[in-house]
């Protein structure tokens, strides 16, 4: 898994205006959680788009037909695990101010769409991802909730720096 020739620049939910997010969904619940804090990133006024992963065969009905969220699942997984549609390709290749992994655990296809994407800034949960900039170290037993309230709190106290870093690794 190669990672795209990059300029990293530090960023926040104020000084953004394109986000793209990745996650698990695992259940109908967790995804209201997820499609509801989606919600509120719109509401803000940034463009969002999503793409979730579903560890299953088949993509349950009620997943399809988001608007701005893309799914994929096993079956869209090519014999090294990494995802195969051509959204996924199209995804890695927007230049987003933010990427923001969802994550609760590690899974290597949503690893590989974070580390080949040419996102400006890279955020998520500290699970043996180090190609992210920002890294959120909360406990193994912690909610999803409790993630995304920690996500608004680091994005919205931080502050962007002038400077940038050519990461090409």
């Amino acid at each position: 898994m190669q990672e795209n020739p990059r300029m990293v620049t530090t960023c926040n939910f104020d000084t953004a205006k394109r986000v793209g997010f990745i996650f698990e969904s695992k259940n109908r619940e967790q995804f209201e959680k997820i499609k509801a804090y989606l919600g509120t990133q719109v509401d803000k006024g940034l463009e969002v788009f999503a793409i979730g992963y579903v560890d299953t065969d088949e993509i349950d009905n009620y997943f399809l037909l988001r608007k701005n969220i893309n799914f994929f699942c096993k079956k869209d997984l090519n014999w090294y695990y990494k995802p195969t549609p051509p959204f996924i390709e199209q995804f890695i290749g927007v230049d987003f101010d933010l990427l923001i992994d969802l994550s609760m655990r590690s899974i290597f296809p949503l690893e590989y769409i974070s580390k080949a994407s040419k996102a400006k800034f890279k955020v998520g949960r500290q699970i043996a991802n180090p190609h992210l900039d920002l890294m959120i170290t909360i406990d193994e037993k912690a909610t999803m909730n409790f993630f995304l309230e920690q996500l608004e709190y680091y994005l919205t106290i931080l502050k962007p720096a002038n400077k940038r870093k050519l990461i090409n690794q």
